[in-house]
C-alpha cells in the first residue's frame, strides 16, 4: 500500500488533502524494506508541491509509522525549507 500511495503522490502534483488508512499489517509478513518504504513516503509528503494535509489512520497498531516520522522530522523539515521555502510545511496527523 505505501508504495502505491507514494507513487500516487509523485504522479499527481495537485493533491492538497489526503487521508489514508493503514491497518492489519503483519510485521512478520510485511516487506523486508518496510522502514525504507515509510521513509520514502515521508520524503514524498514533505517535498510534494501542493500537499497541505495528510491524515493517516493506523488504528493505533502501527507505531513504526509514528516513530519513523519522529526520527526523520528534523531532516524532512530542513529539506522542505531548502527546496520549498515558499510553501508551508504539510500537516501530518495520525489517528
Amino acid at each position: 500500500v505505501l508504495p502505491a500511495v507514494t507513487n500516487m503522490l509523485q504522479s499527481h502534483i495537485t493533491i492538497r488533502l489526503l487521508r489514508i488508512e493503514c491497518s492489519d499489517i503483519n510485521y512478520e509478513s510485511s516487506q523486508p524494506n518496510w522502514i525504507e518504504l515509510v521513509q520514502h513516503l515521508y520524503e514524498t509528503i514533505f517535498i510534494h508541491p501542493s500537499l497541505e494535509y495528510i491524515e493517516i489512520y493506523t488504528n493505533g497498531t502501527l507505531p513504526l509509522l509514528v516513530d519513523t516520522l519522529k526520527d526523520q522530522k528534523k531532516t524532512l523539515i530542513d529539506r522542505h525549507r531548502k527546496e520549498q521555502r515558499h510553501k508551508p510545511l504539510p500537516i501530518v496527523k495520525f489517528e
